[in-house]
């Protein structure tokens, strides 16, 4: 068996090349760059986190501690901030 970094001879079959070899048009990428779907999956991360951190705010304001609501509000406005840097 061949190992992933070995070529098969293409030309062993009657001179046709290896389809193994080839992309179909079909198998091709749709036009989306791994730069765009890493900052959509950054701008994903940002998201749950701001929105987790206004739960938490949320929470700790319901349990009267107001000075780490009023720190993790900060922390989610920061957070938000990015969000919308990234997004324009």
């Amino acid at each position: 068996m061949r190992s992933l970094g070995q070529r098969h001879n293409s030309l062993a079959n009657y001179g046709e090349p290896d389809p193994r070899c080839y992309v179909l048009p079909s198998e091709q990428t749709t036009g989306v760059s791994h730069a765009r779907i890493s900052e959509t999956r950054s701008k994903e991360k940002l998201k749950k986190a701001y929105e987790e951190k206004l739960a938490r705010a949320l929470h700790a304001q319901r349990n009267g501690d107001l000075r780490t609501h009023s720190t993790l509000m900060e922390e989610a406005e920061e957070l938000y901030r990015k969000l919308q840097s990234l997004e324009s």
